[in-house]
């Protein structure tokens, strides 16, 4: 299930990079845009982090 919200919130990634490969320059986006796909990138990116991390504290723990 991760793998599919995760491809999921990069469409619009892809559509910005997309769309700089088809228009270039000519296309500009405002910088707060930009800000907000660095933000999503960062979030995806520290949630799957967490998530591994949380999965390997889980499985180093004693079972009681």
């Amino acid at each position: 299930m991760d793998k599919k919200i995760f491809k999921s919130h990069l469409e619009s990634i892809y559509a910005i990079i997309m769309a700089l490969a088809i228009f270039g320059e000519s296309e500009r986006m405002p910088s707060g845009f930009y800000v907000g796909a660095l933000v999503i990138l960062g979030t995806i990116i520290g949630n799957s982090m967490i998530k591994r991390r949380l999965a390997l504290e889980s499985e180093l723990l004693p079972v009681r």
